[in-house]
Parts: structure tokens; sequence; C-alpha cells
């Protein structure tokens, strides 16, 4: 072969490569162009698409984006989380500017409903909603006090002035003899109202202690940061609450959490600072006064008058004991640090908190530590994931006193009494021939008992949702909440009274009672959710779930009496071993159910909701571990008819709504309710046993 016909062959091989690369070039061009919102702002991570391809781009923190689209491509596909997506037909443009919208569904019109979201104007069953609006310049430490007078139907009432103490929210009324306290839903995980004490036994008189020393009740949402709330759905009626079926007697309260919005990180800092006084002090008498009622007395039954009071109206004012246990000026402040932001596929919230308050009550105050975080990932165009988990500690300190609290005790003390001798040492009344004139010094009460409780909690959930096509979606969740506390109350030795004559009160041993205890939670729930809207007219939601979940509580109680050591070192191993006490509290409660669920709306008329869900629980005798929870509601949404037209302008939404439904209360105070059984009790000749409860095999929901 010639030099000629190789030299000829070389190049009709290079004038082919480059026709190739000419042409390869020529199917492919480079478009550019900035993603901004309705408002003009850049959004950065927003998701650039060539339609029908998997070849995608995101843009960068200016909102600048840049792709290759083929020739025989021409629609780029624009998505970001919290906004509507858009199709860009690119025509012969390289540079293009896609402005995105908010999507027409937010939080604000949104209702929580159970194992999913509806719109508020679709909503049939009677719910009240609470957003973060509306609590955010409550200065409370929980959140159920928070509800107070924002949610109609729902009432508040404080049990006790003390900071952390538990509330009683009753949603229209009392509807249960086993608790009255909502069935609690954060973020999925759901949370018994009905809160065990803080201590407590079945021996009334353990540790020398009486009940009302031992059981002092926790709020179970003092633990959550009332900063990190994005909303508080109060499901009320039987039709909406039919969905959680024998958890839902007493109303069901749905708590979510904030997430990541669109846009970059933004940093939140909220923080107060204040004090609290007690706003009415009842008119007592002071001490001249008490001395001319004493006198009188006195005249009245023929006694003798007691010589300090010959001339009342030169005594002076006297003790004051409201003033004596109220503080002035107790502090409470709150700090919360966020931090949070979405790229357009990923979501993130996390937050970090800290609360104190101090009670109005010497010997009373509350604080918490907190965390939370809550990460949501659009993997792809078919599956989500994403998991919230908060973490806190708290611990309540709780002024006591005997049976009815040191401020019954403070307004029954005489003002003749005063609060500490000459010499700092606590005083009291005076005892004349063998009779004490007076009650127990009630500040006394207040800062010698230690009686504090200690708790720790994390909760979370992990969920993944898979999208089969567009109006199909099965929702996948496993759910978690675990609870740590320690409790103590150490009554002291004392001996204490007036100066110069005996001691008014005595207690010559120490009684010491700790609890520890430990409380799980799982909760592993499966459902398929299926939304679609037919001819633009009807509108159909369905949901069928299974869902299992398994509850376990194990504690200590020990108490001992009669310290060696005194009042200095408070162990259980330093108590007379006589008096030991010893009681384990432990059980466990599951449950298996099944859940249905259809929304059909006409024309944004008409709608009808109705559920059933099937509970079988471990609390009840065979034969009677499974019920049936069924619910309807429908509406007439009458703002939509042609003869409200002129109305509209004064009435906004009016809805005609009737519903229907079944509930019941699965919690029996425990998971052998239905059975015989004993309890250990010490007896002369050793440990023995009672009856601790007898069998109703027929106890039912």
């Amino acid at each position: 072969m010639g030099k000629k016909t190789i030299l000829a062959r070389v190049m009709l091989l290079l004038a082919c490569t480059l026709s190739f690369a000419f042409i390869s070039f020529a199917q492919v061009r480079k478009i550019s162009g900035t993603v901004k919102d309705d408002k003009g702002v850049p959004l950065s991570g927003a998701t650039v698409q060539i339609k029908g391809t998997k070849t995608a781009t995101a843009t960068n923190a200016n909102g600048i984006f840049s792709i290759e689209l083929p020739s025989d491509a021409n629609t780029l596909v624009v998505s970001y989380v919290g906004m509507v997506p858009s199709e860009v037909t690119v025509g012969n443009r390289s540079v293009i500017q896609v402005n995105l919208t908010p999507t027409a569904v937010n939080l604000s019109n949104v209702v929580v409903i159970g194992y999913g979201t509806q719109r508020r104007r679709d909503v049939n069953g009677a719910i009240s909603s609470v957003t973060a609006k509306d609590i955010q310049n409550i200065p409370q430490p929980s959140i159920d006090q928070m509800l107070q007078g924002k949610a109609a139907g729902v009432t508040v009432t404080l049990n006790s002035g003390a900071p952390g103490a538990a509330v009683s929210v009753r949603v229209r009324g009392i509807t249960s003899f086993t608790g009255s306290e909502p069935l609690y839903v954060v973020d999925g995980v759901a949370i018994d109202g009905n809160a065990p004490a803080q201590l407590s036994s079945n021996d009334k008189n353990i540790g020398g202690l009486s009940p009302s020393e031992q059981e002092r009740s926790p709020s179970v949402l003092a633990s959550i940061n009332p900063n990190d709330i994005e909303s508080i759905d109060v499901l009320k009626d039987a039709s909406a609450t039919a969905i959680y079926g024998s958890r839902g007697a007493n109303g069901v309260v749905i708590i979510t959490t904030k997430k990541g919005r669109a846009g970059e990180a933004k940093i939140n800092y909220d923080a107060y600072y204040g004090m609290q006084d007690q706003g009415k002090f009842l008119k007592m008498m002071d001490l001249p006064q008490y001395a001319a009622f004493e006198n009188t007395l006195a005249d009245e039954f023929g006694l003798n008058r007691r010589l300090e009071f010959t001339d009342p109206g030169k005594l002076g004012p006297g003790t004051n004991w409201q003033h004596a246990i109220f503080r002035h000026g107790a502090p409470q402040t709150s700090h919360a640090l966020s931090v949070s932001g979405s790229n357009g596929k990923t979501d993130y919230y996390i937050s970090g908190g800290f609360f104190y308050q101090e009670g109005t009550v010497i010997g009373s105050d509350f604080n918490r530590y907190s965390f939370h975080t809550n990460i949501n990932s659009q993997v792809n165009d078919w599956f989500k994931i994403g998991t919230s988990v908060s973490a806190n500690r708290n611990k309540s300190d709780v002024g006591l006193g005997n049976s009815y609290g040191i401020i019954y005790n403070a307004l029954l003390q005489a003002p003749d009494a005063a609060v500490y001798n000459a010499d700092g040492s606590y005083a009291g009344p005076a005892v004349v021939n063998g009779t004490v004139l007076g009650g127990q010094n009630p500040v006394q009460q207040a800062l010698s008992i230690t009686n504090f409780l200690t708790r720790g909690n994390v909760q979370g959930n992990l969920y993944a949702d898979i999208k089969f096509m567009k109006d199909l979606t099965l929702h996948s969740e496993m759910d978690g909440n675990f609870d740590w506390g320690h409790a103590k109350i150490f009554k002291p030795t004392y001996s204490y009274g007036a100066t110069g004559s005996a001691p008014a009160y005595v207690n010559t041993q120490a009684a010491l009672l700790e609890n520890n205890n430990f409380d799980s939670y799982w909760n592993w729930l499966e459902h398929l959710n299926y939304n679609h809207t037919f001819a633009g007219k009807h509108a159909v939601s369905a949901l069928v779930g299974h869902e299992v979940w398994e509850s376990n509580y194990d504690g200590i109680n020990a108490s001992t009496k009669g310290f060696t050591a005194g009042n200095t070192i408070q162990t259980l191993n330093l108590g007379t071993q006589s008096s030991n006490t010893l009681d384990e509290p432990k059980g466990s409660t599951s449950m298996e159910s099944w859940i249905v669920r259809v929304i059909y709306t006409y024309n944004n008329k008409y709608s009808i909701t109705a559920t059933d869900r099937r509970d079988r629980s471990s609390n009840f005798a065979p034969g009677h571990q499974v019920g049936y929870f069924p619910g309807v509601a429908v509406s007439w949404r009458l703002s939509e008819e042609p003869f409200m037209e002129k109305l509209n302008k004064f009435v906004s939404n009016l809805k005609i709504r009737i519903g229907y439904g079944t509930t019941g209360n699965s919690n029996t105070g425990g998971g052998y309710k239905y059975g015989s059984a004993i309890t250990p009790v010490v007896t002369g000749l050793g440990t023995g046993f009672s009856f601790a409860n007898f069998s109703n095999p027929n106890l039912t929901r």
C-alpha cells in the first residue's frame, strides 16, 4: 500500500471523527438560568430536571443553574420543597428564569386528623386548632397549660401551683371512670395523659409519710419545649377520635413540631426573663385582732386570758404567714436556640432549650434541658424518609407539708408565732400546760422536707414514604418513647418550738422514700394512602393501616426509717432494717389494630368521612379483647351554594356538620385487672399474702 493511500485513509478517518464530534456537539445545547420564589428571592438547592429523564442538576447559593439539554428534549421540570413544581418549555432560549409559588396547602390551612392531614375547610369532625403564633408569648412551662382558653370545648385546670405539676385537661367534660386525660400524640408518638404519681405505694404509711406526701403527679408534657411546637390539633367529638379507637374516649391532642422551611439556614434565638408574685392574698387577722378574738373566746367559755394578750392594742402586727411562705419576685426564664433550613430536597430543624422557674411558694422550683431535631429528605420522586428525635431532662422540687399542704397550714397558723427564734432555729407555738397553742411551722415544712423528681426522656420516630404511583403511597413508621425517673422524699428528725417553752413539734425518726422507674413504648405502623380527584368534582381519600404497639414499665419503691447518722447521710442502707419496705411495680400492655378511613367530597360542597378501627388489647380477658370503633361524619358547606353569595361577605366557610362515633378506654389501670391477684404482706409469722384483685373476666372497654 502506497504512502498516498495510507495518508488518504488517515485523513478520511480524521474527517469522520471530527464530523461525529461536530454532530454530537450539535445535538446538545447548554441551558442556564435562575430559580426564584414568588417574591424574587433566589432558591438554593432547587432541582432542575429534564422531563422524562433522570438527568438533573441543582441551583447554587444564588439560585443559578446550568444543564445540557439534548436536541430531542425541550422541557425542564423545576421543583423545590414547599413550592409548586413548574414545567418550563425552553424553546429557542438559552437563558431562562423560573419563579416558583408556594404550595396552596400549607400548615396554616391544614389540620392533622390522625394518621394524616386534611384541608381545614374540608374537615367533617369537631377539631380545634392552636398554632405556634397563638402560644408563642405565653410564659408557661408546659404545652397543656398553654391550651387554657385557646380551644373551644377544652377545659384546662391547674391542679397545683407547683412548677411542672400536672394539669387536668378535659375535652368536652369527663368521659371515663379510669382517668379522663386525653391521649397526646407528638409527631406520631402516643403519650398517655394519665401520668403516674411521682411517688406512690400500696402501703399508705410507707416511710411514715402521708399519701399526699407520696403522690405528686408531674405533667406528661412538661418535658417538651414549647418553642418547638408548630401546631396543636384537638380531636373532640367521637367521629373524629374514633380513628384512635380504644384510646380516644377522652379526646386526642395531636402536637406537630416545627420543620425546616425553604431557603438558607436560619438561626433563631428566643429568650425571656420574668418575675412572679402571688396576685392575691386572703385577708387574715393580724396579731391585735387575733388577741382580741382569743380574749372574747376566753371570756365566753370562762377561761383565763393569756397574759401576753392583756392589752391587744399595744401588740405589733405579728407574723403574716402568707408573706412568709410566698416568694416575692420569683424568677422564671427561658432560652431556646434553633437552626433550620432546606436545600430543596432535605429540610432540617435542630433546637436546644433551657427553662427554669421558681415557684411562688418557697421550696419549689422546676428546670428543664431539652434537645429536638426534625429531618426530612425527598430522596427521589418515589421515596421520602425522615426522623424526629427529642431528648430532655427535667427536675422538679416540690414543697410539702401535711396532707393539706403548707398553704393550708399557713392559713391556719396563728400570728402570735414567729418564723424563727432569736438563735435562727425554727420557732413554733407555745406549749401551755401540755397543750400546743398553734399549728406546725409551714416554713419549716417547706424548707426541711426533701421532695424532688428527676426525669429523663427520649422519644422519636423514623418513617419512610414509598410512592407506587401518583396517588398511591405507603407510609411506614417506627415510634419510640423511653422515660427514666428518680424521685426522693426525705423527712428529717426535728424538734422546735417557741423560745423558753417545751418543743411543740418533735419527730424522732427520719424517713426516706425513693423511687426509680423506667417506662418504654414502641409502635410500628403501616398504612396505605390513596388520594385522587375524578372529573374535577369527586375527591376520594382512603387509608388502610395496621398498627402494633407495646408498653412496659418497671420500678422500685423502697423506704426506711430511723437513721443512725441523723439527717446528714440520706441513704436507704442506714435506716433501721426492721422498718425497710420494698415494692416493685411492673407490667406491660400491648395492642394490635386495623384502621380504615374513607373521605369522599363532591364539588367542594358535600363531604362524608367514614372510619373503622379494630383493637385487640392485652388488658382484657380472652373473649373480650377485641373491640370495633366505627365513626361517620357528614357535612354540607352552605357557603358554596349560590343562595349564600350575598351572605359570604359576612360569613365564611359556613358548614352544617353531623357526626357519630364509638370510642373506648382500654386503660384499666393495669394489665391484669380481669384476673385474680395476690400481694405479699408482712405478718408476725413471716411473709403472708392477701387479695390484691378479684377476678372479673367480663371486664370490657
